[in-house]
This record gives structure tokens, sequence and C-alpha cells, in this order.
């Protein structure tokens, strides 16, 4: 899934595509500044990020902290550009910066080292689009001599005021609260454990108060579709799955579909956009999701899996890309 923060308006997302854009073309305005050198005595963790170098990807997190481009360059060192709104005044028409501490980057090596590295040197502000937020940007390359493949993760880290760590404290308050709900939660949970080749059951209520149960479905192929309105790649395999659902007889092949997180509102709006012909229903509550994804043993969207004529769960796909490998296996099980 997913890991992006909707608390970013479309307005920062348009900023940051921008920048990913113009770091991977070589032509962003970026110059040393020396007003933007700040001695900072103490820095906090602010998060971490997993290295996938087959998925390298933008990260988000809330406004007070920074966004975070992950880049391989020619010469295979990976870079990590911060990118932040700024809150900024302008003096003599330059801008100058306001109450907005730097960040740093940290590279961590796969046996646990820290590397902790200086800002290449450029810091720009960039007015985009006449937006009255305007960016901050800065670049951090990991050292010469440091292959790609021995960095497990990167960390941002922001100066540690006392601002910032009475709401790092306050944020994991919220996770252990958060988690111990969760906790509890996955006893009520409706997906069991995903264990291949044993028989899956479950059952749900859908929107029109009938009850789905996996059993009623036995003696045909039945593909479990995990979605959510505010999953972009689900979108991507809605016209495939129309296609794949239009090509089978309900006696061979059943789809249900799960839109995750959201309310039967929210789903019906996509589901009439769409033209999905299959049965929905929805699994509201952020908790409650996560519990289910915890009772699971995994965490993905779009997630699909397949069970065969007499309920054995066969297999299990997370992400857009796993079209062809999923209708592949459905045709395996007809035959």
């Amino acid at each position: 899934m997913n890991t992006y923060n909707h608390r970013f308006e479309m307005r920062s997302q348009h900023i940051f595509l921008f920048l990913l854009i113009s770091c991977m073309s070589g032509f962003i305005y970026a110059h040393h500044e020396k007003e933007f050198e700040v001695n900072i005595d103490d820095w906090v963790d602010l998060y971490e990020v997993e290295i996938d170098l087959q998925n390298l990807r933008r990260y988000s997190r809330r406004m007070y902290e920074p966004g975070l481009i992950l880049l391989v360059s020619e010469d295979k060192q990976l870079i990590g550009i911060v990118a932040e709104p700024m809150q900024i005044e302008r003096v003599t028409e330059q801008m100058t910066r306001t109450n907005n501490p730097f960040y740093r980057v940290v590279f961590i090596k796969n046996d646990g080292d820290r590397v902790y590295v200086d800002h290449d040197g450029w810091s720009s502000n960039l007015d985009l689009y006449e937006l009255e937020t305007p960016v901050r940007v800065l670049s951090y390359s990991s050292p010469e001599g440091l292959d790609i493949s021995e960095i497990s993760k990167v960390v941002v880290q922001g100066e540690a005021t006392e601002e910032r760590l009475a709401m790092i404290a306050e944020r994991d308050k919220n996770k252990l609260e958060k988690s111990s709900r969760i906790d509890e939660l996955v006893e009520e949970a409706i997906f069991p454990e995903l264990i291949l080749d044993q028989a899956y059951q479950f059952e749900i209520e859908l929107p029109d108060g009938e009850i789905f149960n996996t059993n009623d479905y036995l003696g045909k192929v039945l593909l479990i579709d995990m979605w959510s309105t505010g999953c972009g790649p689900c979108y991507k395999m809605f016209p495939k799955l129309n296609e794949f659902y239009g090509k089978y007889s309900r006696e061979e092949v059943e789809v249900l579909g799960v839109a995750m997180f959201d309310t039967v509102e929210m789903m019906n709006k996509v589901v009439e956009k769409h033209d999905l012909q299959w049965l929905q229903t929805n699994l509201p509550g952020s908790d409650f999701v996560w519990a289910n994804w915890k009772s699971m043993g995994m965490v993905g969207m779009p997630t699909y899996l397949i069970l065969d004529e007499k309920g054995v769960l066969r297999k299990v796909l997370i992400g857009s890309n796993s079209d062809d490998e999923l209708f592949a296996a459905v045709e395996a099980l007809l035959q």
C-alpha cells in the first residue's frame, strides 16, 4: 500500500512531482546560500524509509515533517532529496527562512551502522505556480564507495527543538494507543491468516445486508480484490478486471471487491464511475482495516486472493503490476 499521506494538499503534490521530474532531468535551479547554513547541536529522527531499489518512489509525511525523494545517480550513488513547504517573509525581494529548521539525511547500512552526511551544497527556494507557500530543497548523496546494495534504510532527521520533541512524543503516544486498539480488534477480524494451500474461509456483510460466505462459492474459482478509493494503482486494474470478469461465466469464476477504509457511499461512487460489475462490499475504519491486515499477516493494496473450487487459498498477489500472473493463475485453476 501506501504509504502517501493524504493530508498533503494537491498543490503540495504538484510541487513534489515537479521536483522529482526536475531532479531526474537535471535542471533544478539550486545553489548554496550562506544564509541557510545552520549549526545544530542536537538532532532527532523524524522517520525512516526502507530501501527498495526496484521501487524507489516519493515519500511524504505530515506537514511538520519534510517529504523525501529517493533517486539513483548515474554513478550509482543513492540521493535523498528533502523538500518542504516554507513559511517565508519577503525581504528586499529575497525569501528568507523563518521558523523552519533544517533537516538531514542519514544512510543506514545493512549492518546497522549509520553514515552521516552533509547536504550537497544545494538549497533552493522555489516559488512554483505562484503559490503562497514556496518550497525549500536540500539534497544528500551517499558517500563514495558505499554501494547502494549496502544501504538498508534512509532516515530523515530534524532539529531537536522543544516543539518537535513534544510533537514526536505525542505522535509516539498515539501510535502506541493505536497499536493497542488494533491488537484488541484482531480477534474480531474478518480475514484470517493467509496460508497458501490451506482452506480459507470467511464471511462478510454486503451493503444490502446479505452475508457473503466463501463456503457458498465452492465449486468455482473465487477472486478477492482488496482495493480502496484512495489507492491509485487499484484504479489501474479496474479496466483489466472488467475485461477479466466478462470473460467467464458465474459458474466458473466469481469476484468479490472489498473497499478498504471506505464508506459504502465512497465505494459506490467509484463502482458506478468505473462500471464495476462484480460483487462489492466495504471494510470501513482505519483501526479495523489494520487489524485485518495484522490478522492476515500482510499489508498492501491492491491485494488479490485466489481460492480454488475447494475453497483452498492458491495465490496471494499484491500490486497493480501483477495482472498477468493473476489472470494466469485463474486460468490454470480452470483447466
